[in-house]
């Protein structure tokens, strides 16, 4: 399959299944060339792994891989379990059913809800699928009989081509991506020709059509969010306000002591060990121990913390997750390392720290982008910017989501190319 955007070859997949006595043995690879913020990046994804005879998933390994990082996971689904294996930490995760690997899903064809597995993200989430029919298209020069499907799940949309044999011949997903089987001639021919022009950062960046001048001074910002369903965001809480569909954004004032706000607290996971944050980790707790003082009070172990990864983390663009632990030895990255280590250091610290995705200003546009917010007693959630070494982070860190990141994405992925941004009021205070 060739991976287009806007009619550019940025990428391949390929995947070879055989038949076995059991079920099926698959392997899989996919291979995107992109730029991110000018840097030229090359991510891979390997999966091998067998299938039931069913299809659905048995086991599997799974090696992510770009610039400076890989990520290696192992798993095996036994009933309605997921039992997961990466960077030493094993996880359990309850399943609603058997996963399929999208690949597979021609072969039900079943409409109605179906769990599938991601091996970028290492997780199953479950997909609405819909039949949406029959229709003749040429694929690899050949007109053919497809049946079409539309997926959705956490939001995002994609849709795919079956032909008669029960193969994925198109795939039509998120930020303009398109992946269509062509033929081993074209495949020679675009293997040799592609050099990774889209710059994926700058092209699904938002323009502000306005020029703030020096958001460091800014103490209060509201925009306009259109062309999504905004309550499915979050956008109401602590610094941010809506009025659909005005969102205003006020800078913290973290010289005044305050109570937080009625009702508000720190969910459990804001503490807890995910997949990418080994919180409790033997390195990090070294580390720890390192950048702050037992007897230092939590505001001070967060500032300690954000200066720290801001001051060690070399800014570098990465085009694929990677673990905190994978980050604490390179110590290279862009904000969604800097997020995922500022999180597990925190976490680690005995801080609740959440990441925060969503938009921020930059040169005139405004970038997706990750940050952290600190739960402090009397403070209530705290926002701070490690790769802008920033407590409080500026008022153009409009949230969009609060979470662990890799849920995130997703949801993050269904809103571009859709989410529309205006500013509609500016107000300057001290820096």
């Amino acid at each position: 399959m060739e991976i287009t955007q806007a009619g550019k070859t940025v990428g391949w997949s390929h995947r070879i299944i055989q038949a076995e006595k059991e079920g099926y043995d698959v392997e899989e690879e996919i291979v995107l060339r992109l730029k991110s913020m000018g840097v030229p990046q090359e991510v891979r994804c390997n999966l091998r792994g067998k299938l039931n005879q069913n299809r659905t998933l048995k086991e599997f390994r799974a090696l992510v891989s770009s610039s400076f990082y890989e990520a290696k996971v192992e798993g095996k689904v036994e009933g309605h379990r997921l039992f997961l294996s990466s960077g030493g930490k094993n996880v359990e995760i309850p399943l609603p059913g058997v996963p399929l690997l999208p690949g597979d899903l021609c072969r039900s064809r079943v409409p109605g809800r179906l769990p599938m597995f991601d091996a970028v993200q290492a997780g199953v989430r479950e997909a609405e699928v819909a039949y949406l029919g029959e229709e003749i298209r040429e694929i690899g020069g050949q007109r053919e009989k497809l049946s079409r499907l539309a997926l959705t799940f956490d939001g995002m949309e994609e849709n795919i081509w079956c032909n008669e044999k029960g193969e994925m011949v198109r795939e039509e997903g998120p930020m303009g991506l398109v992946a269509e089987r062509v033929s081993k001639k074209r495949v020679e021919l675009f293997l040799t020709k592609m050099k990774g022009e889209i710059d994926l950062p700058q092209l699904v960046s938002l323009p502000a059509q306005v020029e703030i001048k020096d958001p460091g001074r800014l103490t209060r910002l509201t925009c306009r969010l259109e062309g999504v369903p905004l309550s499915n965001l979050f956008l109401q809480g602590g610094r941010q306000t809506w009025r659909n569909p005005i969102v205003t954004v006020e800078r913290e004032d973290l010289s005044l002591r305050q109570k937080a706000s009625a009702g508000e607290s720190f969910p459990s996971w804001a503490l807890a060990p995910t997949q990418f944050i080994q919180t409790g980790h033997p390195e990090l707790t070294r580390w720890v121990k390192k950048i702050t003082e037992e007897r230092d009070p939590s505001p001070v172990k967060m500032r300690k913390i954000v200066h720290w990864v801001h001051r060690e983390t070399e800014k570098w663009p990465v085009a694929s997750l990677a673990d905190s632990i994978s980050i604490l030895s390179h110590k290279k990255g862009d904000c969604t390392e800097h997020a995922i280590l500022v999180t597990a250091l925190g976490r680690t610290a005995g801080i609740p720290t959440a990441i925060e995705t969503g938009l921020v200003y930059q040169k005139g546009r405004f970038f997706y982008h990750a940050w952290n917010a600190f739960y402090l007693e009397n403070y209530g959630w705290v926002t701070a910017d490690a790769v802008f070494d920033q407590i409080p982070a500026d008022c153009t860190h409009i949230r969009l989501f609060r979470g662990d990141l890799q849920r995130e994405i997703t949801m993050l992925a269904a809103l571009i190319g859709k989410l529309k941004l205006s500013v509609e009021e500016m107000k300057y205070g001290r820096p």
